[in-house]
């Protein structure tokens, strides 16, 4: 987790410091100019059949540069499991869809080449 509050101009908090949503620009001054005060980031880590797959984060902005403290980021983690969880129950659902539609292939091809070895 990423907890980011603005500093003057040119120092940087860490590695997403100032990072402005979508912009590409990396500073306070650009953060502060999009009204952002503090950004709270939580990875959204899937384990399926990559272990600790990041798939992506929750991200919280606020226009308070104080906005964010320790219990916030023990907080975000409930909709980041909650997520994960649901992003690897899909992704099983899709697997054995696809595992049912290769099995359905393979017993209709099974029942032809019985019909073909009675011939």
């Amino acid at each position: 987790m990423r907890v980011w509050t603005p500093l003057a101009p040119g120092k940087r908090s860490g590695p997403s410091a100032g990072t402005t949503p979508r912009s590409g620009r990396s500073s306070p001054a650009a953060a502060a100019g999009a009204g952002i005060g503090a950004c709270l980031s939580v990875p959204l880590v899937v384990d399926s059949t990559v272990p600790g797959e990041l798939v992506g984060s929750f991200n919280v902005y606020s226009d308070r540069g104080e906005a964010f403290d320790p219990f916030d980021e023990k907080l975000m983690r409930l909709p980041t499991t909650a997520a994960a969880a649901a992003i690897s129950n899909a992704r099983r659902w899709q697997a054995a869809g696809e595992t049912i539609a290769q099995l359905e292939v393979v017993l209709g091809s099974r029942a032809e080449i019985d019909q073909a070895k009675v011939c």
